[in-house]
Order: C-alpha cells, then structure tokens, then sequence
C-alpha cells in the first residue's frame, strides 16, 4: 500500500484515455447511443434505448452477431435497467476498441 501511487495515477490516466477515447468514438459512429461516464469505477453503462429494439434485441446483436459479451442492465436493476448493458474496461484499450468497432457494425446497419 506504500508504494503504489505512481501505478495508481498511469492506471487513471490510461483509462481516463480509454473513456475519453468511447465518448468521442461514440459520438461520432454511434449517436443514438448514450453513455453514462461512472464517476468511481471502471465500468461503464451504456444506453441503447435510442435503437429502438427490445432488450433482448440488443443483447442478441451483442452477444451474436458482434460477439462481445457484456452484462445486462436487468442483472442490476429490474425496473429501469432495460436497454443498457455494462461494459468493464480496465483492458488494453486496443481489445476495448475493437468491441466498439464491432457495435458499430452491427447497430448502424440498422439505420
């Protein structure tokens, strides 16, 4: 515990990068679909609501055709966790990266 402080701060820093990275991807690529930056932890709840597709159409999507496997927001909260899903991203930003690539194949075909 005495001697992690410098780890700690390139740890905030790299996945600060890695937010700032999905936000702006997001925006760009992606925006019907909103983010909810967390504000102490790494995992990220993302809103697909705007896709206008059933829960379990968007974990489909996900899950089969983008083969990324994510949480879904029902697991945390039954009444409005519906169209979200969670994504930890404490990884190499470039694995990160290539799940949103991946979304964005499957969900902007659907325009």
């Amino acid at each position: 515990y005495n001697g992690g402080e410098e780890w700690l701060l390139q740890l905030r820093e790299y996945l600060d990068g890695t937010f700032d990275w999905i936000e702006s991807f997001a925006k760009e690529h992606m925006p019907r679909l909103k983010l909810r930056r967390p504000e102490g932890t790494y995992i990220l709840w993302m809103d697909f609501r705007g896709y206008g597709m059933t829960p379990d159409e968007v974990n489909d999507l996900i899950l089969k055709k983008a083969g990324v496997i994510l949480e879904r927001g029902e697991m945390f909260d039954q009444e409005t966790g519906a169209g979200f899903q969670r994504i930890c991203i404490p990884a190499p930003r470039s694995m990160v990266q290539e799940a949103f690539y991946r979304f964005e194949e499957v969900f902007e075909v659907k325009k």
